[in-house]
């Protein structure tokens, strides 16, 4: 009974299922997190299956190759499990309907992801027809804006005298079309503005290591910050109880300020834990930049070798949003902050006067975790 009323309130209690871990507050209370791979590999058989162009058994099999290690029968109960949309199911007992409720651990699909995944499960949705043109041929598809009417482009397969060439194009009436081998072969010049020239490697490690440092420096002070609310809410709480023991609130009131207290705790425990799992213990950053900086001289090469699944993921990785191009090339492109770095120095190399500022100084430093966590390096 008490699992079940800790379900009631949002907890899981037990044994953290397939993507999460247990894990504890400072105060001790239990919760559970992501885990990777597990947690990336759910993700992804979500949107693979949503798509509703794989079967169950193809889809188990590829997530197990990224690290999801599960029996295709846990696989299918996987996949109909609340829990990973942010939700907890309490089974019905005793006369007590089931209840279906909205956990506190972090979700790693939407409701909507989820909703959409059972429909295709029940066979509401029809599977969607492949295109003619195999999916090495159109990598970028999905990820390219259309010039004129800003509609994503889409990609197939047009006839030709011997064989299939491939275009990525808009829909009708647009008549925007583009040859995708020569679009293509234009991302990957795009690529080469990414890399460093080792003249400026030496310039790039020291920049990113200081900015690590103080980054380091910001998160201790947010933690004592985080720690000193914590102590005015503990004062708070106990002029609340102080207060009910002399009869000069309500029960009633006071259940309110305990709840309104419970649930600020629980924000800054969870913004704690998040910065002691982020920032502790102190790394030695060196060799993961130079590592990173390396992948950054090959990044064309490592593209062109890579699979159409790694292609796509580093498109994401890099750019934000969709690409906007045109016969003239790409254009309009947001990139992550750590990649617009490299990219606005590479391609304004030698334009600089003696003296001026540094752009690593004057850009937003919120992406630098990304490349310098141990999994990406």
């Amino acid at each position: 009974m008490g699992m079940r009323r800790a379900k009631k309130e949002g907890n899981w209690s037990g044994r953290a299922p397939l993507g999460y871990k247990n894990k504890t507050y400072e105060d001790g209370k239990k919760y559970i997190a992501p885990e990777e791979p597990y947690a990336s590999a759910i993700r992804w058989a979500f949107q693979e299956l949503s798509l509703g162009m794989s079967s169950m058994a193809e889809v188990h099999r590829k997530a197990f190759k990224l690290g999801l290690t599960c029996s295709i029968n846990n696989f299918h109960s996987l996949v109909r499990n609340w829990i990973y949309c942010g939700k907890i199911r309490v089974r019905e007992i005793d006369g007590e309907e089931e209840h279906i409720i909205k956990g506190l651990h972090e979700p790693l699909i939407t409701e909507r992801l989820f909703d959409k995944v059972q429909n295709v499960l029940k066979g509401d949705v029809k599977p969607k027809k492949s295109a003619i043109a195999t999916p090495e041929d159109l990598p970028l598809r999905g990820f390219l804006r259309c010039p004129n009417c800003h509609r994503m482009l889409t990609g197939s397969a047009s006839k030709g005298r011997k064989t299939y060439v491939a275009y990525y194009h808009c829909k009708s009436p647009c008549k925007v079309r583009f040859n995708a081998n020569q679009v293509n072969q234009n991302f990957i010049k795009e690529l080469k503005l990414f890399r460093i020239a080792k003249r400026d490697q030496p310039k790039f490690l020291q920049e990113i290591i200081s900015t690590y440092n103080e980054v380091r420096k910001t998160a201790s002070a947010m933690r004592q910050d985080y720690i000193d609310e914590l102590h005015i809410l503990d004062y708070q709480s106990i002029n609340a109880r102080e207060l009910l023991l002399a009869g000069k609130i309500e029960p009633s009131d006071f259940k309110n300020l305990k709840m309104h207290y419970d649930s600020k705790v629980r924000a800054i425990n969870l913004k704690l834990t998040a910065l002691k799992e982020r920032f502790e213990p102190k790394i030695n950053i060196q060799p993961l930049v130079i590592n990173a900086i390396k992948t950054l001289c090959y990044l064309p090469r490592l593209y062109q070798t890579a699979t159409i699944e790694d292609k796509r993921y580093l498109v994401e990785t890099i750019f934000i949003g969709m690409l906007i191009y045109d016969k003239d090339g790409y254009r309009t492109m947001n990139i992550n902050s750590i990649a617009e770095i490299t990219y606005l120095e590479t391609k304004s190399y030698g334009q600089k006067k003696m003296g001026q500022k540094s752009r690593l100084k004057t850009l937003p430093h919120k992406g630098w975790n990304m490349g310098l966590e141990p999994t990406t390096s």
